[in-house]
């Protein structure tokens, strides 16, 4: 998981050669009006005795006061059958993207995904911050 804030050029950079890697410039420190987008990654999903893959994600956001600015929300990151090879590394379609506004706390906010795969039942918690700090300089 990173955050990123690529969102124009995101379907052009991960539309590559399998021997091309895509580089996504990560979002540390973030200033008021910057556009963040949650990209999620995963490799390797299990697969069914139908050849589908199913890989459910799981969202939160909370705030330096420890407040939820996303409550956790649930989505599918896969559900049905993997395009190209399943070793590669993949992008979920499901990307979240906000504004840093105005009336956001200043401080270190937490994204949390945790990936659950159903087939292998199996999952991921996941961990980023970054660092709001307003009109900046």
């Amino acid at each position: 998981m990173a955050f990123s804030n690529a969102r124009p050029r995101l379907a052009k950079k991960w539309a590559t050669p399998p021997d091309t890697i895509p580089y996504f410039n990560e979002a540390k420190e973030v200033k008021l009006g910057d556009k963040l987008m949650v990209l999620t990654f995963f490799t390797n999903p299990g697969v069914d005795a139908n050849g589908k893959s199913h890989v459910k994600c799981t969202l939160k956001v909370e705030r330096p006061d420890g407040s939820l600015s996303i409550k956790e929300q649930s989505f599918d990151c896969i559900n049905g059958e993997m395009k190209g090879n399943p070793r590669y590394i993949q992008l979920s379609p499901a990307v979240v993207q906000f504004t840093a506004e105005e009336n956001a706390p200043l401080g270190e906010w937490s994204v949390y995904v945790t990936l659950k795969d159903e087939n292998k039942k199996v999952f991921l918690k996941l961990r980023t911050i970054y660092n709001f700090i307003g009109k900046g300089g």
